[in-house]
Formats: structure tokens, sequence, C-alpha cells
């Protein structure tokens, strides 16, 4: 049975592949206990919690500190450890979004901030400045970012922003969230009578006692596109999770690529996906 699926996506570029590279696929490897979502069954797709805009701000408040089963750094959300919400706003909206840095370490891994990625808001505390806004382990971070009333509708990502560390707290411990700014149905009525899948695709590491950022791949020289050892491929915090659809039906996946540095290729055994957004622009 033909199937058509639309694929909305997000994309990062901590570090760039060079010459149009894409992924390969790493070996099968168990999702673990590091991972989250994965205490019922690891193999079932994961849906992250949401946090919605409430009289028109999204509230919420996070907690970052070493998850005691991998040893990295993570977010916490309602006691959750690596558990990051999916914020749902609408063009005009707000988040407010506070970070408690409970991080250590003997480097500057412990240090904490957030970019608000491909928003179209100010670079000015207490919106979203990467430069000036530093929270130390013990500190807070306390953001509130307007979304312009002409902010493109689609799908965003909020992560860590501290140099040099980004790398390691984003493409290797997996600090990130989706956001999504309403309205793409208004663009493309037919995605609103499918079923909308948030995806967050990560290449997470399992562990490192002391913080210290590993030296990655690209970074000595390799191959910066294949598969990186020590590194488990994820999708919503699951190595291999099972994503049911009917045949016949067509599903709504928003997509963000927050890997440290590969290229995706994306593809569907016996099936067809179209492209009908990217970094927030539909096509």
């Amino acid at each position: 049975m033909r199937r058509l699926f639309a694929v909305a996506v997000a994309c990062i570029g901590l570090a760039a592949c060079g010459g149009g590279q894409s992924a390969s696929v790493p070996p099968v490897v168990p999702a673990g206990p590091a991972l989250p979502f994965n205490s019922v069954n690891p193999a079932q797709f994961p849906e992250a919690p949401v946090v919605r805009s409430v009289h028109h701000v999204a509230t919420v408040s996070l907690v970052a500190k070493l998850n005691p089963g991998n040893e990295m750094p993570a977010f916490y959300f309602d006691g959750q450890p690596d558990v990051a919400p999916t914020v749902r706003v609408s063009p005009g909206d707000t988040i407010v979004m506070d970070v408690a840095n409970e991080l250590a370490g003997p480097t500057k891994t412990g240090d904490l901030n957030l970019h608000f990625h491909g928003l179209t808001v100010s670079p000015n505390p207490p919106a979203d400045d990467v430069i000036t806004t530093l929270a130390l382990p013990g500190g807070t971070l306390h953001y509130v970012v307007p979304i312009p009333k002409t902010q493109e509708p689609g799908l965003y990502w909020y992560h860590p922003h501290v140099f040099p560390v980004t790398d390691f707290q984003v493409g290797e411990a997996g600090m990130s969230g989706a956001i999504v700014v309403e309205g793409l149905q208004q663009h493309l009525p037919r995605l609103a009578k499918m079923t909308e899948r948030v995806m967050i695709v990560r290449d997470i590491g399992l562990g490192d006692s002391d913080l210290r950022p590993r030296a990655l791949p690209h970074l000595l020289g390799k191959a910066a596109c294949g598969p990186d050892p020590g590194l488990t491929l994820t999708l919503n915090g699951v190595a291999h999770p099972t994503i049911e659809i009917a045949p016949g039906e067509k599903q709504f996946f928003r997509l963000v690529n927050a890997t440290a540095h590969k290229n995706l290729r994306l593809a569907v055994d016996g099936g067809m996906l179209q492209v009908v957004a990217i970094d927030g622009f539909a096509l």
C-alpha cells in the first residue's frame, strides 16, 4: 500500500559536513538504560511532553543536571531526566523559560545558556542572547522571548549554546527540545487531518564521568558524516522505535536534526516522503 509522509525539517550546523555528504546509518545498538522514555516499551515511539501557551504565554521550567544513568548533562522536566518538552506557541505569543543549572564539573562543560534556534527574535537579554547570558553551576537562567506576529509558522528548537562546548552538550549529551509555531496548516490545509509526530534525531553518547568533551571524528580529520564510535543515533531518545501507521494513512512528521555534525538521509521503506517545509518556511 502506498504511503505518503509529509515532513517539515529543522536543521543545525554545529559543525558542517563537507561536500553535501549524507550520514551513514550506524550499527544496531540497544537503547540501554541511559536513554529516556524506555521504561514501559523501549520499542514504541515516544512523544515528548507538550507545553502550550496559555493567555499567549508558554511557561517552561527546566533543570540542567547530571543524569546518573549515563553521567551526562541533561535537561530535567517534571523531575524526569533527558526530557525536554515541545513548546507550542502561535505568532505573537511569548516563551518564558527558566532553567536551574545544577551541573558541576572541572571545566566549562558545566556552564549553560540557551539558544532559540531559527526564531526571528531579539538577541538582547532576557531574550535570545548567547553572548552575555550565562549561568555557571548553581546559577539560573530566565528567558522572556516574544515571538513576532510575523514569525513564519513551523518547526524550530532550543538548545544550549556555550562556546566551546555546544558540540558536547547538544551533539553528544542530547540537550535539545522542539518549538512549534502554529499555523503551518493555514499554508497547507491537508496537514490538519494528519496524525502529527514531533521527532528529534540525536547522536547520544554513552557517558563520560568527568564531563570532558570527547574529540569527535570530525575534529580528528576523519569522515564527518559516518557512524561515530561511542555514539548512538536515536529518535526521541530511542535507538530503534516503532512508529505505527495504518495502510494508506498519511502522517505529518516534524523532524529536528539535533545531531552535532550529520546530514540525514531520510527514507521510509515502501513509502514516499514529501518535504513540506524547511526551517519554518512552507514550500
